[in-house]
């Protein structure tokens, strides 16, 4: 893959999302991600929010260079991931009415659309004591 364009439209699809649903997730139109993959905009101001998003290596979305997967996490930073393994028997999963196992069992596009939801009910201040009902006890 020599282009940018290129690049972008190969890693969006392996991770079996739309451009629509990339870009709700970046916070972009969908006509600007149809714009870099058809090659119109050759770089994207959005290069590194992208690449967050597609769990890629930036200079590899950006030049091609080096690989498309960011290195394997040596196991001391693997450590948060074992507890949210435990989570289910204990007070940190932070879902009353959803289990970690359904979470897991959903797509990717399903789990972009859950943060988004989630990113602006906390971004909208709806999320503040007092302004929710309260969870059954």
């Amino acid at each position: 893959m020599k282009t940018f364009s290129d690049r972008l439209r190969y890693a969006r699809r392996e991770r079996k999302l739309t451009q629509k649903e990339l870009a709700r997730a970046c916070g972009l139109s969908q006509s600007a991600i149809a714009s870099y993959e058809n090659d119109h905009r050759h770089t994207s101001r959005s290069l590194r929010k992208l690449a967050a998003i597609l769990r890629i290596e930036m200079e590899w979305l950006e030049t091609g260079k080096g690989p498309m997967e960011p290195p394997a996490h040596p196991a001391t930073l693997r450590e948060p991931h074992a507890q949210l393994k435990t989570a289910k028997s204990s007070n940190d999963w932070p879902f009353r009415q959803l289990t970690r196992a359904q979470y897991e069992a959903l797509s990717p596009q399903q789990k972009i659309m859950l943060e988004d939801i989630l990113g602006a009910l906390v971004r909208s201040g709806a999320a503040t004591p007092g302004k929710l009902r309260k969870p059954k006890t």
